[in-house]
């Protein structure tokens, strides 16, 4: 997540925000921003917004080990369950916001969320290297697009090598208390939480993997995008000069 904390285009154009004073001229509705100052903007919270949106990829993986108290009534189970569909959500939006910072950065001015076809086949975007990059992260994203639409049009996520724990969990603490046999109610709380413990040590060492995967990713589109900002700084910068 460093590399791109630390990108030049990323955090460049977020510390532009302050060192220009562009951050408290925007939120004043008397003033009109400059094409300039609009162009950097837009740049700055799209970078932002892709960024947010890294960083919970991550946390998501720090969060698999901190359930909440067992007084909200939650399980462990229902838990992991609802983090690992957090983060195929929300990685199923990656692609949508890299998008936008290419529109973003060309200054194309596209409003339609999600664009990718009319971005990348715009003109200027694809006499660059920016749709190679972006098409290489597409591949990276693809096998999680998958899972992220099963659990929009099919139904909740099952982690893989959990069946056998959300069989388990079908009885839940009233049903294991009453039940006669002192030996099946210790032996279905132990085996359900150590199998619980395996799974979710499997799925948050497959998380950060996949985070590595999708930074990896990330980081030679931002590169590509660089020369184009810097390009439309000078463009914009000699027409509000002239």
């Amino acid at each position: 997540m460093e590399r791109l904390n630390s990108h030049k285009l990323l955090r460049g154009s977020l510390e532009s925000l302050r060192s220009t004073g562009l951050l408290q001229k925007a939120q004043d509705q008397r003033y009109v921003l400059t094409e300039l100052e609009y162009y950097d903007w837009h740049v700055a919270f799209a970078s932002l917004q892709l960024l947010e949106l890294c960083q919970q990829l991550f946390d998501t993986a720090s969060l698999l080990n901190n359930y909440p108290a067992r007084s909200t009534g939650i399980t462990s189970f229902k838990y992991l369950m609802y983090t690992l569909e957090n983060w195929h959500l929300r990685c199923g939006s990656v692609e949508d916001r890299a998008v936008n910072l290419i529109n973003r950065s060309f200054h194309l001015g596209c409003h339609k969320p999600g664009a990718a076809d009319f971005v990348l086949k715009n003109t200027k975007v694809a006499r660059t290297n920016v749709p190679t990059h972006f098409k290489k992260l597409q591949r990276t994203l693809q096998k999680h697009r998958k899972v992220r639409n099963e659990i929009v049009h099919a139904g909740s996520l099952v982690p893989h090598g959990m069946k056998d724990v959300a069989i388990l969990y079908v009885y839940d603490d009233a049903m294991i208390a009453q039940h006669e046999v002192e030996q099946f109610r210790l032996g279905v709380k132990t085996h359900r939480a150590q199998r619980l413990a395996q799974v979710r040590k499997t799925n948050r060492e497959h998380l950060l993997a996949a985070n590595d995967h999708i930074i990896a990713g990330l980081v030679p589109l931002a590169d590509a995008l660089v020369p184009i900002v810097e390009e439309q700084h000078r463009r914009l910068g000699a027409y509000a000069g002239a």
